[in-house]
């Protein structure tokens, strides 16, 4: 496992963790399904565990994901004990379509069009009938979404609130300028800490920032946390740890 200044990257990343629960009211895992954000997630209720914490989820559903992501996703909304408020968000959101040249956009879980959805949707999901989110427009963009979200969840639950993101240096150079930006605002001068402005209290968090693919899994490995099977089946088909993409 690769080291950082003096101590791997596990023990460092468990260190971040530690100081968002000491500096945040409030925590919430933007979650994917993805190896990263899923060993994040596990890593979080790790120490929430420790403290006596608890902490929330959001996860947008785009529709067109893979059952096999949706079935990890649920094993993990039952399995983790420290999650309070879980949001699976269903909502018709505008997306970007990269499978076709007529149509370079679509709409997901989109009403009109129900006999096309890719599946069903969660019968427990924020959708359009139980809307929470007051800020929603419909066909809104993802991008939109999110810091809107933010403030919402700010104005909620009140106090500091962090999000934690579990995006990777390794992945591009886009990632990276994210972490290392002197221009942003941080939280106690920690690289991996970004105020969401122009919000006051509310800071994305990047704990799993300097891992590289090989320690995600060993991590994974290593504490016997569950994974995407998909991972698994594209491993089978020839695709290395480096290619494999949700």
């Amino acid at each position: 496992m690769k080291v950082y200044t003096g101590k791997n990257v596990f023990d460092a990343s468990l260190e971040r963790i530690e100081f968002a629960f000491d500096n945040f009211d409030n925590l919430c895992v933007s979650y994917s399904g993805g190896k990263d954000s899923t060993l994040m997630i596990q890593l979080v209720n790790m120490i929430a565990k420790k403290r006596n914490r608890k902490f929330d989820v959001l996860f947008i559903d785009m529709e067109a994901q893979y059952l096999m992501t949706i079935e990890h996703i649920k094993t993990l909304k039952n399995k983790l004990e420290c999650i309070r408020d879980f949001y699976w968000v269903c909502l018709p959101l505008s997306l970007r379509n990269a499978v076709s040249v007529f149509e370079p956009r679509w709409i997901c879980w989109e009403k009109a069009k129900k006999d096309k959805w890719v599946r069903e949707m969660p019968e427990f999901a924020i959708n359009e009938d139980n809307n929470i989110f007051p800020f929603f427009r419909y066909a809104m963009e993802f991008e939109e979404f999110v810091p809107e979200f933010e403030k919402w969840y700010q104005e909620k639950k009140g106090g500091m609130c962090g999000s934690f993101v579990g995006i990777r240096c390794d992945e591009s150079l886009n990632r990276f300028r994210t972490i290392v930006s002197q221009k942003k605002d941080r939280l106690k001068d920690k690289p991996w800490t970004t105020r969401n402005k122009p919000l006051k209290n509310s800071y994305s968090i990047y704990p799993i920032y300097d891992y590289r693919t090989e320690d995600v899994w060993i991590a994974t490995f290593n504490n016997n946390f569950e994974y995407n099977y998909v991972y698994e089946l594209m491993y089978k088909n020839g695709l290395g740890i480096h290619q494999q993409r949700l």
